[in-house]
């Protein structure tokens, strides 16, 4: 999912798959990814199912 359509969705920006930073699902999904971490790291789903995937995103320890 590119980052304009991360915006339309409210979604983190810096959430993609673990073989695509720019690709992220919509859903609580076991191959996200947070991009902003360093090094990138593997999300918890419930983790992803409050923040990465909520317009609460910005709420995110790693997103500040």
């Amino acid at each position: 999912m590119d980052e304009e359509k991360k915006r339309k969705y409210r979604i983190c920006p810096y959430l993609g798959q673990k073989s695509d930073a720019d690709t992220a699902l919509s859903y609580p999904y076991e191959l996200n990814r947070c991009y902003h971490s360093k090094p990138v790291a593997a999300i918890d789903l419930g983790y992803q199912e409050e923040f990465c995937l909520t317009t609460g995103y910005p709420n995110c320890k790693e997103y500040a």
